[in-house]
């Protein structure tokens, strides 16, 4: 019988289930069936972890608990992956980027991070460009949608007779302007800020014909067999069809598609394309590449790749880099540079940025 792994995955909240949260809860229970045995640390533990701990999953708050080094660590989030790896300076970390400007998904380095992974191309582009992570260093997966939990519509309506603005970010004066733009169709918001939060959207998406969403919001709507505009309150990137589909999906369905704005004749543009033909080779193209199972699969393979790969502690280094890496939380947590006991000539998060950078050449070039 085969061993089961051990996994440590971080993620810095766990409470009304937006977006890496929902895609941890995801992963856990996909690494599961693949004979992983999973532990979260979430320094800020809310909803999401109760539901968690009630199904089973062992969720813990406090990293100096856990005393036995995992065989892989999945790290989000910059500061509770660098928590994680100096824990366990032995055991190989992959970092996931899941956001092309936050600073808390900055990509850490430290001697046992082997591999980043970017979740589109945004965020491929922010490690390898801006912070200049190794091409060779970093996958790109797409995140995946779990099939079973948003299953396919009966059927696609030949003409739109409902729409759904599916985001946190959305508030009513939103659900107004698309209410006045389509009016013969029932119009409908769902999302922290407006209010009107559901824990199961799977349950609520055949509902409805047509759906505003980015990201993640817009991956579960595609799924389920819905017309996608992606967009959000900062603009509109346009209906999913199957010409754009590729570029759509390389992009998460996210920001950078959002290049127009949101207002009542972009979207009267984008709802003018409503084709059932092109929603079903869409919705099956979707299902087909973009299923959870697809792309944890792909996770498993840099896992696997990351434990067989050898890689030496040097205390110096390691002492160094921890070092670094705190000044620059310090100063991330807006303490003024003035009062940091540095000096700098330039933007301190700026300097020990580029300073990282010159890190990840010389280890490289030294490997």
């Amino acid at each position: 019988m085969e061993t089961c792994k051990s996994i440590l995955i971080t993620n810095l909240v766990l409470d009304r289930g937006t977006g890496t949260e929902m895609y941890t809860y995801d992963l856990v229970l996909a690494l599961e069936r693949k004979n992983y045995r999973p532990v979260i640390y979430c320094p800020r533990p809310g909803k999401l972890a109760l539901r968690m701990r009630q199904e089973g999953i062992c969720v813990v708050q406090d990293i100096q608990h856990l005393n036995s080094s995992p065989d892989v660590i999945q790290g989000h989030h910059t500061v509770e992956t660098l928590a994680a790896a100096a824990r366990f300076p032995q055991s190989p970390v992959v970092f996931v980027c899941h956001d092309c400007s936050q600073w808390h998904d900055t990509p850490p380095r430290l001697p046992n991070i082997l591999r980043y992974v970017a979740v589109d191309q945004a965020c491929y582009d922010r490690l390898v460009f801006q912070h200049g992570v190794p091409a060779q260093l970093v996958e790109l997966i797409p995140n995946g949608v779990d099939l079973e939990r948003f299953p396919l519509r009966k059927q696609v309506a030949p003409q739109p007779r409902s729409v759904l603005l599916f985001g946190n970010s959305f508030k009513k004066r939103h659900l107004r302007i698309v209410q006045s733009t389509f009016p013969g169709l029932q119009a409908s918001c769902i999302g922290l800020f407006s209010r009107r939060w559901v824990s199961q959207p799977a349950q609520l998406l055949p509902q409805f014909d047509v759906v505003i969403a980015r990201g993640r919001s817009a991956r579960e709507a595609l799924a389920t067999g819905a017309s996608v505009i992606v967009g959000d309150p900062t603009g509109i990137g346009g209906l999913v069809t199957p010409e754009n589909y590729e570029w759509y999906a390389a992009n998460n369905f996210g920001r950078r598609l959002l290049r127009q704005p949101f207002s009542p004749t972009v979207l009267a543009e984008a709802l003018s394309g409503y084709s059932t033909d092109q929603i079903n080779v869409v919705t099956r193209l979707h299902r087909v590449r973009n299923g959870l199972e697809s792309s944890v699969d792909l996770l498993c393979q840099v896992y696997d790749q990351v434990m067989q790969q050898q890689f030496r502690i040097e205390s110096r280094d390691w002492h160094l880099s921890v070092s670094e890496w705190l000044q620059w939380c310090s100063l991330t947590a807006n303490i003024p540079a003035e009062n940091s006991g540095l000096s700098f000539s330039r933007n301190p998060v700026q300097y020990l940025t580029q300073r990282m950078r010159k890190g990840w050449v010389r280890r490289h070039r030294a490997a």
